[in-house]
């Protein structure tokens, strides 16, 4: 329980239970804003570890938006070593916020308009990994979407 108090009261930290950079430079850093939204970076982050295990994945949940502001801006900001120590100064950065959309709308609805499942995330930690573009092949594909599936992305006209 002091750990959570500790997480909330920082606003922000990472999780290395989830993460797999065992605290060295990562190859992307999963970003989750929110419960629902970090529950899908924690599926993405576990796709991750499955499919590429050389990749160094760093989980990082953020309780309060306004640390992402810089520390002049706004009291709870970080200052730049603190915000670079938790998200890199030069790594793919993939946050999954809900958002703020006007007008009456579902958490659900939210989630399924930015495609914010777990398949998403972890496709785009796949696509930002540096081992990729050297060569590097997944175990295994990831699955396709099954054809009813609202977030199948529409074929690509020849």
């Amino acid at each position: 329980m002091d750990e959570a108090i500790a997480h909330c009261r920082a606003g922000a930290s990472i999780w290395p239970w989830a993460s797999t950079d065992e605290g060295l430079d990562p190859d992307v850093v999963l970003v989750g804003i929110g419960d629902v939204v970090t529950t899908e970076v924690m599926a993405a982050a576990d796709i991750l570890r499955r499919e590429l295990p050389e990749m160094r994945v760093r989980v990082v949940n953020v309780t309060d938006l306004l640390i992402l502001e810089e520390n002049t801006e706004h009291p709870h900001g970080l200052d730049r070593d603190m915000f670079h120590a938790l998200f890199t100064p030069d790594r793919p950065v993939i946050v999954n916020f809900h958002g703020y959309f006007g007008g009456k709308t579902t958490p659900l609805r939210t989630w399924h308009r930015q495609s914010l499942d777990h398949q998403r995330l972890s496709r785009r930690g796949h696509d930002d990994h540096p081992l990729r573009h050297a060569g590097a092949q997944r175990r295994e594909p990831l699955p396709p979407r099954p054809a009813g599936d609202p977030r199948r992305r529409p074929a690509q006209p020849a």
